[in-house]
């Protein structure tokens, strides 16, 4: 209906964070030599990169992002790559941060924590797995943020074929009742 309106751009992928580009990854785990990870090496792989700080798999990890037992169920590798690779680009009502401007001009930006969060204290989860208990009444603005409390490059310290461990070990989640604490969206 606009036909003279620039065309929509997607954000460029930024290399010097991630590492690797989304269709590296996609190339390279279901075409390449990474179609056949280790499982075993792949749950220390989970470890390493530090999904459990955030991330439930089975029994073990935090749940304040999404429960990802279950997630190759749930959404295809392409779209777990793109979650990992571009976090912000599809966030979770559930999962969405917050940014908060204090009274003395101290921005926040974090996910609110369910449970530690008060009527006099707001708790946000910082992007490093730290949190930061803000007093209410020292708000002076809070909004949404568009940003992901995942940080971006979260594979960037393993090499490809840690990558490809770590995927064959997400791949065991396949065979992983769905849980109804799974999270609606992706992170």
């Amino acid at each position: 209906t606009h036909p003279d309106a620039a065309l929509a751009e997607l954000p460029q992928e930024d290399l010097a964070k991630t590492k690797y580009s989304f269709q590296q990854l996609v190339d390279y785990l279901e075409k390449g030599a990474g179609k056949n990870g280790n499982v075993a090496n792949g749950k220390l792989m989970f470890a390493k990169a530090n999904c459990l700080k955030c991330h439930r798999f089975g029994n073990e990890g935090k749940t304040i992002g999404p429960d990802l037992t279950s997630v190759r169920r749930r959404f295809q590798k392409r779209e777990i790559i793109e979650s990992i690779i571009h976090p912000s680009r599809i966030i979770s009502d559930q999962f969405r941060m917050v940014s908060v401007i204090t009274d003395d001009g101290l921005i926040h930006n974090g996910m609110p924590v369910p449970g530690l969060s008060n009527a006099e204290t707001l708790v946000l989860l910082l992007s490093d797995a730290t949190q930061v208990s803000v007093p209410k009444a020292e708000i002076d603005e809070q909004a949404p943020s568009k940003v992901s409390v995942m940080p971006v490059g979260a594979l960037k310290e393993l090499t490809l074929k840690e990558i490809a461990d770590l995927f064959a070990f997400l791949e065991t989640s396949r065979f992983a009742p769905v849980s109804q604490s799974a999270g609606g969206g992706q992170q």
